[in-house]
């Protein structure tokens, strides 16, 4: 999680400043949050990675437990119990899920906050062209 700490520190300096930096801090700034994405975006892949390991983990489990009981029991009961059985296997995956989506969300606001820089950039260049056709 320390990416994530620089990223948010990132962000709070960005907030401080974006309105009065120049064009070339904010190329920086650009430049810094597309190779922090970069980063995230590996993370982001790490996780989904291993969220569909544990729902295959899960399935799998459930699906052997369950045809193991058919034979003792009902196929109803022994769903019931392959089921309650699996649990760990879904907070596994469950919590596999949450570190993918949150990362994917920070991917995702990230792609945002360049795509606003590059925007702001874009804004200050017009703005550095029309001052130097006034003078």
């Amino acid at each position: 999680m320390d990416q994530l700490d620089k990223i948010r520190r990132k962000v709070e300096e960005y907030e401080r400043c974006y309105q009065t930096a120049t064009i070339e801090a904010l190329l920086a700034y650009a430049d810094w949050f597309a190779i922090y994405g970069f980063y995230i975006a590996e993370q982001l892949s790490s996780h989904k990675s291993k969220y569909n390991t544990y729902y295959f983990i899960r399935k799998s489990t459930i699906s052997l437990k369950k045809q193991a009981l058919v034979n003792e029991m009902s196929a109803a009961k022994a769903e019931a119990i392959a089921d309650a059985e699996g649990l760990m296997a879904l907070r596994n995956e469950i919590d596999a899920q949450s570190e993918a989506y949150s990362f994917e969300l920070i991917w995702k606001q990230i792609q945002v906050m360049v795509g606003t820089i590059q925007q702001r950039i874009s804004h200050l260049k017009k703005e550095k062209g029309y001052h130097q056709n006034i003078t």
